[in-house]
This record gives structure tokens, C-alpha cells and sequence, in this order.
């Protein structure tokens, strides 16, 4: 028990982290295959995470990552599925999507949550976040595809100068 812990879940947060969620990708696809149901993968870079770490040390870092985490949970339910991939990296693996055009409306209620000042002790951290989207229409079987395309859109969001979100497009 313990081992599958230090296995499929980060030990900060909680949450699944890359491992964990690449089985629960892996998942999708088959489901996608057998039933057809679409899911999403999301990727949340915590933009200003490396200044915040840099700035104010390690600890405050930390909690900033666990109270990101906090709020991205309230944004779950049966369907959604958050995790932390990666330092200040999160995603969301949306299972069951009924219509595409609702991930719209989703990233934007997840962009809102952490949109307000983090109040970390006496300090208020202010950050904006990228994202970016893998849809199950591209053409992958592979859960690595998946998050590799998730994280090319991702790269491109960062780059924008305000909170923004890019769909990776294989054109």
C-alpha cells in the first residue's frame, strides 16, 4: 500500500501525479475505443511558480503548489480527475465528456479558481496560469501522446501574456 502510494501519487499534494494519471489516460483510450466516449486531458502550468521559489524559498513554494491543489479540487467530480505532474504542473483528465465544446467552459472555471492572490502567511502570491488541451479526437493510442500534445499546447499558452488556453491541433 505504501509503495503504490509513493507510485501513483504525489506525496505534497495528494493527488495522482503522472504515473497514477497515465493509467487513468491509458483507460480512456480504451474506453474511447470500446464505447466511444471522448475525454479531454488538461495541463495547467503555474506560471509564476520559478520567480515565487526563487523569491521566497522552498517552503512557500510548497504551499503554494499544496493550496493550487486545493482549489483545483473543488472542481472535481466523478468525471474529472486532478493531478500534479510535475512541479508546477497540474492536470485534469476529464472522463466522459458529453460535448467538446464544453471544455471551454470548464478551463475557464478552473482558470477562475486560481485566478485570486494566493495568501501564503503574511505574503499574497499573484500567478497566471497556462493550459493546454489534448482532445481524444487525435489520432493516439499512446497516453505519452497524449500529454506530449497536451504539453505542446501548453508552451504555446505560456508564451501568451495573460491566462489562456491552446487545443493542440496535429495540423
Amino acid at each position: 500500500d505504501r509503495l503504490h502510494n509513493l507510485v501513483f501519487y504525489d506525496q505534497l499534494t495528494g493527488l495522482l501525479n503522472q504515473n497514477g494519471l497515465a493509467q487513468q489516460v491509458a483507460q480512456s483510450i480504451e474506453t474511447k475505443q470500446t464505447h466511444g466516449n471522448e475525454f479531454a486531458l488538461i495541463l495547467l502550468d503555474i506560471k509564476r511558480y520559478s520567480i515565487i521559489k526563487s523569491g521566497f524559498g522552498h517552503a512557500l513554494s510548497n504551499r503554494l503548489i499544496v493550496e493550487a491543489a486545493e482549489r483545483l479540487k473543488q472542481a472535481t467530480n466523478s468525471s474529472l480527475t486532478p493531478a500534479r505532474i510535475g512541479e508546477n504542473i497540474f492536470a485534469i483528465l476529464w472522463r466522459s465528456l458529453n460535448n467538446l465544446n464544453d471544455i471551454q467552459e470548464h478551463v475557464e472555471q478552473s482558470l477562475q479558481l486560481l485566478e485570486p492572490p494566493f495568501q501564503l502567511d503574511e505574503i499574497t502570491v499573484s500567478s497566471t496560469t497556462a493550459v493546454g488541451i489534448a482532445l481524444s479526437t487525435l489520432p493516439y493510442l499512446e497516453p505519452d501522446d497524449f500529454f506530449q500534445a497536451a504539453d505542446t499546447a501548453m508552451q504555446i499558452a505560456k508564451h501568451q501574456k495573460r491566462n489562456d488556453f491552446v487545443i493542440f491541433d496535429i495540423q
